[in-house]
Formats: C-alpha cells, structure tokens, sequence
C-alpha cells in the first residue's frame, strides 16, 4: 500500500477530490494549510505528490478526526532501526483511549519518514504522548536524527483536522 499527499487551498483540494470520488482520499487542513492523501495501491493522480509507503498500519482513516503527523528525519544507518521500532509503537497502540487509526510511513524520495495517528480529539493525543510508550520511542527516534550543521533539518509535528463538510459549512 502508498500514501501519496499534496497541500493546497481547502476548496481546491476538495474539487479534486471530488473528481476522483472512486479513490480512497482523506481531505484534511490546519491553520496553514489544507491536505489531501490518497491511500491506494497505484499511481496517484496529483501531479506532484509526495510518496510513501505504508510500513505499518491498522484501521482505516475515518471520516472525522484530529491527525498528527510526526515528520522524522533520520540518518541512513538509523532507518531499518526507526521502521522496526515504529512497527513495534504501531502494535502497541491498538486499543489507545481515543486512537481512531495509525500509518507509519517510509518516504519513497528523500522526504522525511511520517508516523500518522488519527484520534477523536487533541487531549486523547496529548495524553498518549505523555504516556513511557510514546516517550520511550522518542527517546530513540531522537537518536537517530539527522543534526547539526550539515542537517539543519530536524523532527516537527504538525496537527490538521478530518471535517465532515457538513460541518464545515456550518462554521
């Protein structure tokens, strides 16, 4: 399985979208942007997206939701180290409080991996991430990462939000 994303403008991404209802996509936005991604077997249709595979995942994205991406950049001799014990945190977080759905993500260019979860609201997040799981995990993954001078890039969060259109057009 792929996941392919683009960002964009909300009503932009909801027109194509829309022209491609028969595929499997998740139209989400923060305060910055908005995002569209596309799970599926294939090709994307974006003209530019940006492509993963699906290392590690369960449940399916539902059609509401709060989704944090975790964006981890890791050094070459880390990886198979990152996606074994990314395997193993995806595991034990079947049956989290509030966890709706989880992808963990390996970058098909040179894109940082993601760890996707997708939960009933922000505090449910927020508590599994204080919980000696989650800390354990970052513990490693933070040494793994690419720093210093020559990698000026290093680990973020960012959260967006699954809105049923119906309640979009209420706001």
């Amino acid at each position: 399985m792929k996941i392919h994303w683009t960002t964009g403008t909300y009503d932009y991404l909801k027109k194509l979208a829309d022209r491609h209802r028969e595929e499997k996509t998740v139209l989400m936005e923060s305060a910055e942007n908005a995002l569209l991604l596309h799970e599926t077997e294939g090709k994307s249709f974006f003209q530019y997206p940006r492509s993963y595979e699906v290392v590690a995942s369960f449940n399916p994205f539902p059609d509401e939701g709060v989704v944090v991406m975790h964006h981890i950049y890791v050094q070459e001799e880390s990886k198979p180290v990152l996606e074994y014990e990314s395997q193993r945190l995806t595991a034990e977080m079947e049956g989290a409080q509030g966890l709706k759905a989880v992808r963990f993500l390996k970058p098909v260019k040179n894109e940082p991996y993601l760890f996707l979860s997708c939960w009933d609201r922000e505090s449910s997040c927020e508590r599994w991430e204080q919980s000696k799981t989650f800390s354990a995990w970052r513990e490693k993954v933070k040494g793994m990462e690419k720093t210093g001078h020559f990698f000026p890039k290093s680990d973020y969060k960012a959260v967006y939000y699954i809105v049923k259109e119906e309640e979009r057009a209420r706001e």
